[in-house]
């Protein structure tokens, strides 16, 4: 069972709703203006996208000397900490070696 609709309803719900009114034909000049205005949006998104790229890129480049930096003092405290366990241990070794060996002079050891 369908429901007869009169052609006026439809012209006369055409007229009420704007969305439902046909475009009228746009003029080359409009046409243009509409791909032109297009291209900017385009070109703004890419702009846009490119400063977002650059300040994310900056960033990465400053973490990146940031941690460089951090690790290089890391390495070096450890490296000067290691050097002077290393010599310690030198200085001991020699000492329980003297005394080890039953000599009488081992203090001349602890002096340096």
């Amino acid at each position: 069972m369908t429901t007869p609709t009169h052609k006026d309803w439809i012209d006369r719900l055409g007229e009420l709703h704007p969305l439902l009114k046909a475009r009228p034909a746009a003029s080359k000049w409009a046409a243009r203006q509409a791909e032109i205005d297009a291209a900017i949006k385009i070109d703004e998104e890419a702009a846009r996208l490119a400063r977002d790229d650059r300040v994310r890129e900056k960033e990465r480049r400053y973490n990146n000397r940031t941690s460089f930096w951090a690790s290089f003092v890391i390495v070096v405290v450890v490296a000067i900490l290691g050097i002077y366990v290393v010599f310690r241990l030198i200085e001991e070794t020699q000492i329980e070696n003297c005394l080890l060996a039953h000599r009488h002079n081992c203090d001349s050891l602890l002096d340096r």
